[in-house]
């Protein structure tokens, strides 16, 4: 019975990835030239021009989003036939969990936000061996279903509920 395994490389990024970060990059120089406080005689620089607006940041949130929810529970079901499970193969979860925390604060959804924060926690302390392969794949099957279940609301309501 062969499996066929996940193969991620840090270092490669989409062209929506690339794009997320461009967007995030103009949006961080313009909120530091909007906030920029000192007076000078020469004229004030002009703003970058922006081609993404919040919307369209929601939009690439949601997309990119619904990629990672996915292939975190990819990797969790192929973690349940495996036996032997080395420390390493919790990357995918540390990884992910880290993607989604903070694309989810720069869109303000802090319930995304704090279960993806513990799927990144949990993985960095699976790879660390302080949680057994059996408790880390627990604990990660619980918080992705709740992280899809809070990802289903936002996509169904386009907002999380008060808590």
């Amino acid at each position: 019975m062969s499996e066929k395994k996940l193969s991620f490389d840090e270092n490669e990024l989409s062209e929506d990835d690339l794009a997320v970060l461009r967007a995030f990059e103009a949006m961080d120089d313009e909120q530091l030239q909007s906030s920029s406080s000192v007076t000078t005689s020469s004229p004030a620089p002009q703003p970058l021009p922006t081609e993404f607006s919040f919307e369209d940041m929601l939009l690439v949130f949601v997309a990119e989003a619904d990629e990672d929810i996915a292939a975190l529970r990819r990797a969790l079901d192929q973690l349940a036939h495996e036996t032997n499970i080395q420390p390493g193969r919790f990357e995918v979860f540390r990884r992910h969990g880290h993607k989604i925390h903070g694309s989810a604060g720069f869109v303000e959804y802090h319930s995304i936000m704090k279960v993806a924060h513990h799927i990144e926690d949990i993985a960095s302390r699976a790879m660390r061996s302080v949680f057994s392969s059996e408790i880390s794949i627990k604990a990660l099957h619980s918080s992705i279903t709740a992280l899809e279940m809070i990802f289903q609301q936002v996509i169904a309501t386009g907002k999380e509920d008060s808590v």
